[in-house]
């Protein structure tokens, strides 16, 4: 995002105070206003929101203060992190009185656990939607190489993949703040993934809706895929074929929300419909092949066999089913062929007619004889090419009525897969999904973002066993 675009001022940045740092007064104070947190009420949060106001408001140092005894965090992060499902006048009081404080990271013993207050928010099924709020006053916190390396907007999308947050949050967030939707996670614990990729993987389905305006927004998250050439469309491809079943939780996804998703990206991105998974080499067909007695199903079936027919010869793994022996391929097969015989047919003849009826309009400035020879020929071929069309227009739908039975006759409930070898199926599934086929981004390197946010105390933190990288 160009900075010199923006027409908002970035406030003045507040330096952190340990809390050792301070009078022996103040520091009871903010000692007691701790103590309160972690030992909340949650019958006396009004209560404690007016107390905080007003010990904050005659002291506005306690805002920047952080507490060396408490993994130093500050009061903002203290209530985000332990009191933050009914404090959130507290929250948004606290924020406006030191938005910075939304960036600093807490240093818990589990790296992977060390987050800032903007994460915990975030992480929030009850709060993420303040990030909206967030993004509109403080524009400039996302920009932060905290928030770069593990956007916090990331985890509001997760919110809303398990159906905690609405859709027109979303929206308009990333209308508020459209660079999100290029940004994706850097921490080294986890490979990145953008926003679009992030929405498939929760229990509920995306709004197809959003999924659609997100995914046109930024076309390359489309094209986003894993080591192993696992892209988007597979994701939907595979909830759309995923089956119930008595050993673990599957989200029933098969849904017409979901096919419409898969609708937009077979026709509007059809290049990945000939994506192979590497070693495994099935396609995403593959992945709905068990699963061709639902209507849905069948349709996708139908859509990726016409975007690329040539894939009824492609081998998979042995826990993917060969296409060319499933009893709906063997009898469909033949009829969508003849049924793109028939649409070249139609579609090649209203070019022709439509390019004759060009060419008497491009030589109208010829002689009379030359330009009503070309007139009669083209007349008479379009006469000719309606009789046609009408012809095998009766053929298609007939085919296509054949194809309609056909698809009601394979109609009816799941049934169990069959089994397969257990090492051929871990040698498929156990691949790391989550591997990116790009190179590591140099700003993932932790020497590279381990500049420390907190400069000027950084003597004073440095006595902490915990590596200095850590804080932002």
């Amino acid at each position: 995002m160009n900075r010199a675009n923006m027409s908002y001022e970035i406030p003045e940045a507040f330096t952190p105070i340990l809390n050792t740092d301070v009078s022996r007064e103040l520091d009871d104070k903010f000692q007691a206003l701790f103590d309160k947190v972690i030992d909340h009420d949650h019958s006396k949060a009004e209560h404690f929101y007016q107390r905080i106001k007003e010990e904050v408001t005659a002291e506005p140092l306690l805002v920047r203060m952080i507490n060396t005894s408490m993994e130093n965090w500050s009061l903002l992060g203290a209530v985000c992190r332990w009191a933050k499902f009914d404090c959130q006048g507290t929250i948004l009081f606290l924020i406006e009185q030191n938005p910075h404080a939304l960036m600093w990271v807490g240093r818990s013993r589990d790296r992977n656990k060390r987050c800032a207050p903007i994460h915990l928010i975030g992480e929030s099924s009850r709060n993420c939607t303040w990030l909206f709020w967030i993004v509109k006053r403080y524009p400039w916190v996302f920009e932060h190489k905290v928030c770069q390396r593990n956007p916090p907007h990331l985890s509001m999308v997760r919110c809303w993949a398990n159906g905690d947050c609405e859709s027109e949050v979303i929206r308009w967030f990333y209308e508020a703040y459209p660079q999100g939707l290029h940004e994706k996670e850097r921490i080294t614990s986890t490979v990145g993934k953008y926003a679009l990729m992030v929405s498939l993987e929760g229990s509920e389905e995306p709004d197809a809706d959003i999924f659609i305006w997100m995914a046109e927004q930024h076309p390359d998250a489309i094209y986003y895929k894993t080591v192993r050439g696992y892209s988007i469309l597979h994701q939907v491809c595979e909830a759309l074929g995923a089956k119930e079943n008595e050993y673990q939780f599957v989200p029933f996804k098969c849904s017409p929300n979901m096919a419409k998703i898969a609708r937009y990206l077979i026709s509007e991105h059809s290049d990945l419909v000939r994506q192979r998974i590497h070693r495994c080499g099935y396609l995403l067909i593959h992945l709905l092949a068990t699963r061709l007695n639902h209507p849905l199903v069948q349709e996708m079936v139908i859509l990726l066999l016409k975007a690329y027919p040539e894939c009824i010869q492609v081998k998979a793994a042995k826990c993917r089913p060969e296409l060319s022996v499933l009893p709906f391929i063997q009898e469909l097969y033949p009829l969508l062929m003849s049924e793109l015989e028939v649409d070249t047919e139609i579609a090649l003849l209203a070019q022709l007619s439509d390019s004759m009826a060009n060419a008497v309009l491009i030589s109208g400035d010829s002689s009379l004889v030359k330009n009503s020879f070309l007139g009669s020929i083209s007349e008479i071929f379009r006469c000719w090419a309606d009789l046609r069309i009408a012809h095998v227009s009766i053929q298609q739908q007939r085919i296509r009525d054949g194809i309609a039975e056909m698809c009601h006759r394979h109609e009816g409930e799941d049934v169990p897969d069959e089994l397969v070898d257990e090492d051929d199926f871990w040698n498929e599934v156990c691949f790391s999904d989550y591997e990116s086929d790009e190179e590591p981004d140099e700003q993932n390197d932790s020497d590279g973002d381990s500049a420390s946010e907190f400069e000027s105390t950084s003597d004073n933190v440095s006595s902490d066993s915990d590596n200095e990288d850590d804080w932002y």
